[in-house]
């Protein structure tokens, strides 16, 4: 698996200005369904919320309530376009590993192509995750399928990211994603030679090193365009605040409701 390492930085997508390229994933601002103040995901769902047009397979998180629980859903009290985003909730959570999934549908792509993949994250000003306790982490999984939607190709990919930033010892800490304005998180990559489809998976996940978790953040305007302006500089593993975080392969991970 490649590593790809988010560049979710304020303005790192500024300097290359490009028309806006077509968005794969269509209406991903998660106006659908109507919502009135926060809304949780249940049994049922949210999403998909019709399976002929939406691009989401699956919409959810852990079950497990002992220890602490993740809760998604849909909410009207914030948004960066239209009127809704979804938001995932740590309440109070000691427990490890526990994780919340948005993921897409197969989407047609072109092969040896350049893609750009987003998602725009804000912190609750009520609830924030703050850096000095036990950080959440966010990650995309990007997987390749051939022309038979059915057989992967090429190496898959993951970027990864924790919330709400870095520590950086001796400071000052990096802080990506706040409350007062919505930050992207944009991912670039290019797909294989043999490759027809593709799927993104975000994971929203607690660690395993001992601690709390406890807040909320928000996310909108999922994407997936091509991309013909460079590639940003990618980040360096060795400065990567990756302590004390183990994460699972996501494919161990029961996805059923």
């Amino acid at each position: 698996m490649r590593a790809l390492f988010f560049i979710a930085l304020i303005g790192a997508t500024a300097a290359c200005a490009a028309p806006p390229a077509q968005n794969l994933l269509g209406e991903s601002s998660f106006e659908e369904p109507k919502v009135t103040g926060r809304t949780p995901e249940t049994e049922e769902g949210l999403l998909p919320v019709d399976k002929e047009t939406t691009p989401w397979a699956f919409f959810g998180s852990s079950e497990e309530a002992e220890g602490g629980r993740v809760v998604v859903g849909i909410t009207d009290e914030i948004a960066k376009t239209g009127k809704q985003s979804i938001y995932v909730d740590f309440e109070k959570v000691t427990a490890n590993l526990r994780y919340a999934i948005l993921m897409t549908k197969l989407i047609p792509i072109k092969p040896s192509q350049a893609y750009r993949v987003a998602i725009w994250g804000r912190i609750d000003r009520k609830r924030p995750l703050a850096l000095d306790e036990r950080r959440p982490f966010t990650t995309v999984d990007v997987d390749f399928f051939g022309a038979d939607a059915k057989t992967k190709t090429g190496e898959p990919i993951r970027g990864f990211q924790l919330i709400p930033g870095r520590v950086i010892p001796g400071g000052p800490h990096q802080l990506i994603y706040v409350a007062k304005r919505w930050t992207e998180s944009p991912s670039q990559f290019t797909t294989p030679a043999g490759a027809a489809f593709v799927q993104v998976k975000w994971t929203w996940q607690v660690p395993a090193d001992p601690g709390e978790t406890d807040g909320v953040i928000f996310w909108d305007d999922a994407s997936l365009q091509e991309d013909n302006t460079p590639a940003a500089p990618a980040a360096d593993p060795k400065k990567a605040d990756t302590s004390a975080v183990k994460t699972p392969e996501l494919g161990e991970v029961d996805e059923k409701k």
